[in-house]
């Protein structure tokens, strides 16, 4: 027959129960994720930008140099 502590670890095998609010914090947890992953985005693009006209920049500078 089981003891106390065979049921109380198969109760932890069970899903668990979210607590209150559990799903409106993990809902705005998942949105601030989206939210950052956006500017993340948003700042590699300035930074292809940037890179991009670095380049021309210096493109520019060594053709006129050359002639």
């Amino acid at each position: 027959m089981p003891d106390a502590r065979d049921t109380a670890s198969a109760a932890l095998v069970v899903a668990p129960v979210p607590a209150p609010g559990v799903a409106d914090v993990h809902a705005r947890l998942e949105a601030r994720v989206a939210e950052l992953e956006a500017l993340l985005a948003a700042e590699k693009a300035r930074g292809d930008l940037l890179r991009d006209q670095r380049d021309g920049a210096r493109e520019a500078v060594e053709l006129e140099q050359a002639s």
